[in-house]
């Protein structure tokens, strides 16, 4: 058994063996007075054909030895046990110089794949992209399923269920930058891909989960897949989910008249105050930065006009908090309202709304509901309405109104923060290409509400025609009726 001096030894041995030995790429040769390489009796490493593995195998071997003999030294001379003279590591010990053992052919093979010592990089040389083998990767974690879902976002069953809706798109020849066209596409040879279908898109997920932590280059090195083959299958990937049928269902306005029954059950059910009767639909905004400063989330908090350069994203969902539209990738000096007036619902709103339909707004949509018409949506009263209230008891009654439209319209926000859950999206410091924003919000708000749809709970649900509170609204506390970035305006 050894003891713990003898542990310390061997530690404080090995970092300077450690230092003496030769690195990759230098001269390994330690020759005696005589001129003759001093080595072991025999050595693997002498092999022409000796391994990476080998050549490290043998050097340790020397250095073990190395020390071996210095200890054995140390206690002949009387020195305690373990006690190593550190002078004498340069200089080499009997027939087993300190620098190296031998010659290694080996040498040669690092010499022409220099690597970087200390930064967790294999000694042994990678092997070309090409012939690295398949990643087992999916393959394991599938048995996981926790550790899947963590991945990736879906569960193992929903990911079948997806793949088997948008199989088809993982089986066309990939033309990411519309090269060749449909016409040449459908002639040209398709040869197989490195991964199957499954395996793909399980990556594609992955990247839009983990975009925060995970770059092209990470991907790669963890799929053994070459950085410009994720880059491209991404790419391409995304330019076609986004306007697969099975992805663009799952954001459906619906017409106007089943807004209508829409509205008509909920009025039933008891869940719509007075004043909020004809609220049909629920709009916010969004800003996407091109690059979100570290301290964001103070910056928020102290919220000024500008938020910085980057894209807007206006989400419309109902009262359940069901995404049923997004208009993504506005020009980023547009504000909320500036951005709304771009939107389909505005131009053409009798392709979406009755006459006598409205929706739920914050203080900023201040304006007509839609180009036909001159009323506003249902907003909030601002200080000024406040300041100018008759008597008290109407200022109390508009403060009263203001929790009650709040408390009303905070689903969207939890929305948007179950959106933002992939990264691709999230809160990241850096972001992608400004001009893709728009494509990557929609892409993530269609599988969120594909996700939503097929596990069947969005952030309201019965709860709330029991008039019970939702988890989330209950970790929310008074917040759930008051606006943090205007509090005033929801206190009497």
């Amino acid at each position: 058994e050894i003891s713990r001096r003898e542990k310390r030894a061997v530690s404080r041995a090995s970092r300077l063996l450690l230092r003496s030995c030769p690195r990759p790429g230098e001269a390994s040769l330690a020759r005696s007075a005589t001129g003759a390489v001093a080595c072991a009796p025999y050595c693997p490493s002498r092999a022409p054909d000796a391994s990476p593995d080998a050549v490290w195998g043998c050097r340790k071997a020397s250095r073990a030895r190395c020390y071996l003999q210095q200890r054995e030294r140390g206690v002949a001379a009387g020195g305690r046990d373990g006690e190593i003279d550190k002078h004498s590591l340069g200089r080499g010990v009997g027939s087993v110089p300190a620098r190296a053992c031998c010659e290694f052919e080996g040498d040669k093979k690092l010499q022409q794949h220099p690597t970087r010592l200390g930064r967790g990089v294999s000694l042994e040389p990678r092997l070309p992209t090409l012939a690295l083998p398949r990643s087992d990767r999916f393959d394991t974690l599938v048995l996981l399923p926790d550790k899947f879902q963590q991945e990736c976002g879906f569960s193992p069953v929903e990911f079948g269920a997806l793949l088997q809706e948008v199989e088809p798109v993982l089986h066309l020849c990939r033309d990411a930058g519309h090269v060749y066209g449909d016409a040449l596409n459908r002639t040209r040879r398709r040869r197989r891909f490195k991964y199957s279908p499954r395996e793909r898109l399980f990556m594609f997920l992955c990247f839009a989960r983990q975009y925060g932590g995970r770059s092209f280059r990470r991907q790669a090195n963890a799929w053994n897949w070459s950085v410009s083959s994720v880059f491209l299958d991404f790419v391409w990937l995304r330019a076609n989910l986004i306007t697969h049928p099975s992805l663009v269902s799952k954001l459906r306005w619906g017409t106007p008249q089943e807004r209508e029954q829409h509205r008509l059950n909920l009025c039933r059910a008891g869940v719509l105050p007075a004043g909020l009767e004809d609220a049909t639909f629920i709009c916010d905004g969004t800003k996407d930065l091109g690059k979100r400063s570290r301290i964001y989330a103070a910056q928020e908090r102290d919220y000024s006009a500008n938020k910085g350069h980057g894209k807007s994203h206006l989400l419309f969902c109902d009262l359940f908090g069901r995404p049923m539209h997004v208009a993504a990738g506005i020009q980023g000096n547009e504000n909320d309202r500036g951005a709304y007036k771009l939107t389909k619902i505005y131009q053409h709103p009798d392709d979406y709304l009755l006459p006598t339909h409205s929706g739920l707004f914050d203080g900023v949509f201040k304006g007509n509901l839609h180009c036909k018409s001159d009323a506003p949506g249902i907003l909030p009263f601002d200080a000024a309405a406040l300041r100018g209230a008759p008597t008290v008891a109407a200022r109390k009654k508009m403060s009263a109104f203001n929790r009650k439209q709040r408390r009303l319209r905070v689903v969207v926000e939890q929305t948007f923060g179950i959106i933002k859950q992939w990264g691709l999206v999230g809160n990241s410091v850096y972001r992608g290409d400004l001009e893709l924003q728009g494509e990557n919000f929609i892409l993530c708000t269609q599988l969120t509400a594909w996700l939503l749809e097929s596990r069947g709970t969005y952030p309201r649900g019965d709860r709330w025609a029991q008039d019970k509170k939702e988890d989330w609204e209950v970790r929310m506390g008074e917040w759930l009726d008051i606006d943090p970035l205007n509090p005033e305006l929801y206190r009497d």
